[in-house]
């Protein structure tokens, strides 16, 4: 296949990429590390990908900064914390075995690169066949969490010889098993643990566990999800511990990693858009694999119920169209160098159905219907077969929760030539779904209903491209 390039979403030339790794904001620069590929468009020879932006839409693509070896491995998923002694990387080595364990390494100005610790593995793996994906963070003690296939391993970390010296490095020290949280996931393995804090109204805070789940011989939708509870030193104590929370209800969002502290928005998430069921099956010879557009993470309580919503950010926050009444069939369409955002307003009073049709000039399609009913919003997504390579269509219906707001419903859609992005309901409910088509134009339609009081009002902003300096 031969796909346009993405014009608003992060990619890299003539490589693959997959899981977003060690994202971490320091002295005004957003760092992006990533697992790639840069000798193909496949997924093979995993590195640390490295790029850096002041704005999140400017970006100068580094050279790798950890590498495959004969002996240790390949270098897999991690995050990275700034401390007082510098930038380290709590990652993980899948050895030539198929033997996985955690390494730390400490990045070298001098290098350009992360240099592990000497008497590695840091987090010898306790005999599982899944251990990987350590997010470590760092609450007045170092503390990190690690994939263990249908459970999570929480670790603690104790200091050693320079714990005196009150400088937060890892010299001497050692990790403990502090508890463990096992997940009722059993047709999935858990990958890519990510805890975040938030602080809530009356100044009580709140953590959230965030968890992908890898079915790949499922084409399943909603696979990363969230809790929401409290953080006690290495352990973790949901509010419900039967209740896992999509965080994207479509097919192809994985592995979210955040920015914390950043002047776009406190907390900024990004994730891999695609799909393990089938992400080694389609891609293109000039690229393959990106992430979505950064996502600023709010926690709020409504009706009672903490809950996190997604905004779009960074390059979707220039300014915005005026809202205009729009007919029923209404189109638009975006041609090679611009990719689109609309923002769609209507009272569910007035209009219960409204649906989003993105097409291209070979009738691939992939239609978005919402239907409000009973103080509930439906969405069924239909897409064309030829949308991806697969054997069946994939239909189905979603149920989204109760709605938080009033009658008028709210929808933002981001269109790139390969995605698309739904916002509903202020941005409580997300969803990502791919176009790897060839074409490189779009047409959207509007359809819906409507008494003669009202109609469908919608703001349509063309958004500027990402710029990116591959010339390193």
């Amino acid at each position: 296949m031969n796909l346009p390039f993405p014009l608003i979403h992060y990619y890299h030339r003539n490589a693959w990429i997959n899981d977003p790794n060690g994202l971490i904001f320091i002295d005004g620069v957003y760092h992006l590390f990533y697992q790639l590929n840069p000798s193909g468009t496949r997924w093979n020879s995993i590195h640390w990908g490295h790029s850096v932006s002041g704005d999140l839409k400017n970006w100068s693509v580094l050279p790798p900064v950890l590498k495959p070896e004969e002996i240790l491995g390949e270098p897999f998923s991690g995050t990275a914390i700034q401390t007082t002694d510098g930038l380290y990387a709590l990652y993980t080595r899948s050895l030539p075995s198929g033997f996985q364990e955690q390494y730390l390494a400490k990045y070298s100005e001098k290098t350009n690169s992360f240099l592990d610790l000497p008497k590695g593995p840091h987090i010898p793996n306790p005999e599982l066949k899944d251990f990987r994906d350590p997010c470590i963070w760092n609450d007045g003690e170092f503390n990190c969490v690690v994939s263990g296939g249908n459970q999570l391993l929480f670790y603690r970390y104790i200091r050693g010889i320079d714990a005196e010296k009150k400088t937060e490095s890892f010299v001497g020290g050692s990790w403990e098993l502090a508890s463990t949280l096992s997940l009722p996931f059993e047709d999935a393995i858990a990958e890519c643990p990510l805890i975040c804090s938030f602080p809530l109204l009356g100044g009580e805070s709140h953590d959230v566990l965030i968890i992908s789940l890898n079915r790949p011989e499922t084409v399943s939708s909603a696979n990363v999800l969230y809790q929401i509870g409290r953080l006690k030193g290495a352990s973790f104590h949901p509010d419900e511990p039967d209740r896992w929370i999509p965080l994207d209800y479509g097919h192809d969002f994985y592995a979210p990693q955040v920015w914390k502290d950043t002047p776009a928005g406190g907390i900024v998430l990004l994730g891999w858009m695609n799909n393990w069921a089938y992400a080694d099956r389609f891609g293109s010879l000039r690229w393959s694999g990106a992430f979505s557009v950064p996502r600023k993470l709010e926690l709020v309580v409504q009706d009672g119920e903490a809950m996190l919503l997604q905004h779009p950010c960074a390059p979707v926050e220039e300014s915005e169209a005026a809202m205009e009444c729009i007919p029923d069939n209404w189109k638009w369409t975006m041609n090679g160098e611009t990719a689109m955002s609309a923002r769609y307003l209507w009272s569910s009073k007035r209009i219960n159905r409204l649906s989003l049709e993105i097409n291209d000039e070979a009738n691939r399609s992939v239609c978005f219907e919402l239907i409000v009913k009973d103080d509930r919003i439906n969405l069924e997504i239909r897409r064309s077969p030829t949308v991806l390579p697969l054997k069946t269509g994939i239909d189905r219906t979603e149920v989204f929760g109760r709605r938080t707001r009033s009658s008028d419903v709210e929808v933002m859609v981001i269109v790139d030539f390969c995605s698309v992005e739904l916002f509903v309901d202020g941005g409580r409910y997300v969803v990502t779904e791919l176009t790897p088509w060839e074409s490189d134009s779009r047409t959207c339609v509007t359809r819906y209903c409507a008494d003669s009081k009202g109609g469908v009002r919608c703001a349509l902003s063309p958004m500027s491209p990402l710029v990116m300096d591959f010339t390193e």
